[in-house]
């Protein structure tokens, strides 16, 4: 696995990653600048629910990534594409639950506190690996990593991402760290093997929006055919053309990454809920949350700041985010122009390359203002006017930074704190009789009485179709019911949406005005029909409030709080009502997010050090998204061969990435100090710097500071 930096003759060799880091004044406040920025954008999402009280993690979608963690840890990763028809699984994505499964064995955090954390930790690791994207591959300088980590972490898209897609988050670091080694293999340093790695991790997080990006890495593989060709005629190898480098890492991932999924993910894609109307509905309710008008002009002056000065790194990158940035346009236009079933929504919120370009303008024009004093006090740089000169540059430039990423957050926030809330507080349920964390509390306390006195009978939960609980609402009842019985009883578990009499007569609900209630009500059908005759039928009055008028002739009783048992045995004794869920405090959301991001940037840190040739710096910010990967394969792998990510294996599973990825850096590390020179040594390979020297026309060196 081991692989060498490579240059083609006549051009600059890329600068070789030195053994140990050598720290800096101006190094060390680029570190903590980068600690206080993710810091910040960590804030951004945890800040919701303590000033909002939030007992539960926000949106629908959430509810499914909560209860398929848990059955995944109880009975294997197969075992959720076997449940009831109802919603939709994504058995398809083994990703996600498995790195959950993982956090709860090592930090003791259930899916359901890791549910509240999600976005702080995935906008920390998607905002380090732009950073490195931007300063490493595509040579922005080193002081605005902390601006992109603010800029892109803390962005409208990831903000609207975190409202429920949690696979989205979570690939989208992953993805980001991939573009990165893509590109650093594309200039001749080591990142082939680790563009492999990234891609195939992803792959079995969200194997979409990785084919998507695999499609954008290869159609920039195909632009560099020219660069690649005069690589050759100065006579580099084909297979070390940037090119064939790039290429060959994004292929082996997506060819490794698919034949993993086609083994290890235990179902295939859902379609149930793939329609226009739906898609339509939900651009609708974000486009303008882009701005658009002011986030547009000012992504195009970051393409021009990326292309100054024109260095072949720099153009790889530009080329990169203008394509990646493009296919927000496409989405949007195959929605609703050319009337495709496409998710334009999703599509927009991944093109993290427009806040990269939005903070490549701003980092441009303290970009400008730095060379435009550098110009005027050349020849006189250590006259007092000079120097003026140059700290009013810094300041102006600074000022102009920092007011950008403060409304740039700001904005994000907004959406955020407007946008995110639990399921049960949306229009239609927030009517219900009960908060969504006493409907988790009935849930729980339902399924104390089915795992003492059910007898291993399948149970039918009953939704009643009025009072917002039909439609959307019964998907979201079926989310919150899984989220608190026991995960056990998930695969013999089924709902209904309608009267208790008609489930009881075996007759689906079907309704005169709704025919979107109707088509949830069939999905639900489905799932339930062949339990209908002998299953346990329960109500609960959190999504049945006609339960609370007095008169009513039900069939049934009452046997706890909240319960109302429609069919079944009754209870052997008193059934003790489970607590419902409190908000979480300050304190515990900074814990475990700091926890996750240590976790898995501990489990990535062998692997980025083994398979980059970067400064420590690049290393350190990827390792988190190297981490997610390597988990979500191990884990996979794990699973598959027959252990339960729980407890002691789940711990093993952490401990196994983490040593095989510091085994391979030890075995890769005396090849790669053999052929990297000595920081203390002259290189006996480099021109003599007192003779005059023709220096390659895309040689590549660091932007001067502003200062």
């Amino acid at each position: 696995m081991a692989e060498h930096t490579t240059t083609p003759p006549g051009e600059a060799r890329p600068s070789p990653a030195r053994r140990w880091p050598q720290w800096s004044w101006g190094g060390l406040l680029v570190v903590l600048g980068a600690v206080a920025a993710a810091a910040v954008v960590a804030w951004q999402f945890l800040s919701l629910y303590p000033e909002r009280g939030f007992a539960t993690p926000i949106a629908n979608d959430t509810l499914k990534y909560i209860w398929r963690s848990n059955l995944a840890q109880a009975a294997g990763l197969h075992a959720i594409a076997g449940v009831p028809a109802a919603t939709t699984v994504s058995a398809d994505r083994p990703g996600f639950p498995v790195v959950a499964a993982v956090v709860h064995s090592v930090l003791v955090a259930s899916p359901f506190r890791f549910a509240f954390v999600v976005p702080a930790v995935t906008a920390v690791i998607i905002g380090l690996a732009a950073g490195a994207l931007m300063t490493s591959a595509v040579d922005e300088p080193r002081w605005s990593f902390p601006v992109y980590v603010l800029a892109v972490g803390g962005s409208v898209n990831v903000t609207l991402m975190s409202v429920g897609y949690g696979d989205n988050l979570m690939v989208s670091g992953v993805l980001v760290a991939g573009a990165t080694c893509a590109l650093l293999a594309a200039d001749g340093r080591r990142g082939v093997v680790a563009t492999g790695v990234l891609l195939t991790g992803a792959a079995l997080v969200h194997w979409q929006f990785t084919g998507l990006f695999v499609a954008i890495l290869l159609g920039l593989a195909g632009l560099l055919v020219p660069e690649s060709v005069l690589a050759i005629r100065r006579g580099t190898r084909a297979v070390r053309t940037p090119s064939a480098r790039m290429g060959a890492g994004v292929l082996a991932g997506a060819a490794v990454g698919a034949g993993l999924l086609l083994v290890l993910a235990p179902g295939s894609p859902d379609t149930a809920n793939t329609n226009r109307g739906s898609f339509l509905q939900k651009l609708a309710r974000t486009r303008d949350a882009y701005r658009f008008g002011v986030a547009g002009p000012v992504a195009a002056e970051g393409a021009i700041a990326v292309a100054v000065p024109p260095r072949a790194r720099r153009l790889r990158g530009l080329a990169l985010l203008v394509g990646w940035g493009m296919t927000a346009a496409g989405g949007y236009w195959a929605l609703r122009i050319a009337r495709m079933t496409v998710p334009a929504h999703r599509l927009i919120a991944f093109a993290l390359a427009i806040p990269m370009l939005g903070a490549a303008a701003v980092v441009g024009v303290a970009r400008a203002l730095g060379w435009v004093a550098s110009a005027l006090g050349r020849g006189r740089e250590r006259r007092p006017g000079a120097v003026a000169l140059r700290v009013a540059a810094a300041v102006v430039g600074g000022a102009v930074v920092a007011a950008a990423v403060v409304w740039g957050v700001a904005v994000a926030r907004g959406e955020w704190f407007d946008r995110a809330r639990p399921v049960m507080r949306v229009p239609g349920l927030n009517k219900a009789p009960v908060t969504e964390a006493g409907a988790l509390a009935e849930a729980a306390t339902a399924g104390r009485y089915v795992a003492r006195d059910g007898g291993g009978r399948p149970v039918v939960y009953i939704v009643g179709a009025g009072g917002g609980a039909g439609g959307g609402g019964a998907v979201a009842a079926a989310g919150i019911i899984r989220d608190g019985i026991p995960p056990d009883q998930l695969p013999t578990t089924a709902f209904y949406v309608g009267e208790a009499r008609l489930f009881l007569r075996g007759i689906p609900f079907r309704s005169d005005f709704s025919a979107r209630a109707n088509l949830v009500s069939m999905r639900f059908w489905q799932g339930a029909r062949p339990f209908a005759k002998d299953a346990i039928a329960i109500e609960l009055l959190a999504f049945n409030p006609a339960l609370a008028k007095h008169g009513r002739p039900e069939p049934g009783g009452w046997i706890a709080k909240g319960v109302w048992l429609v069919r079944g045995p009754q209870p052997s004794g008193p059934i003790q009502a489970a607590p419902a869920p409190r908000p979480p405090s300050w304190p515990s959301l900074a814990l475990l997010t700091f926890g996750i991001v240590a976790l898995v940037g501990a489990a990535g840190s062998g692997w980025s050090f083994a398979l980059l040739d970067a400064d420590p710096g690049t290393r350190a910010a990827l390792a988190p998204a190297f981490g997610v990967a390597t988990i979500a394969i191990g884990g996979a792998v794990a699973d598959r061969a027959g252990l339960r990510l729980r407890g002691v294996t789940g711990i093993a599973v952490a401990v196994a990435v983490t040593a095989v990825g510091w085994v391979l850096w030890w075995l890769v590390r005396p090849r790669a100090d053999a052929t990297a020179p000595d920081a203390t040594a002259p290189d006996a390979t480099a021109p003599d710097e007192t003779a005059p020297t023709a220096v390659a026309p895309d040689a590549i060196h660091p932007d001067p500071p502003p200062v």
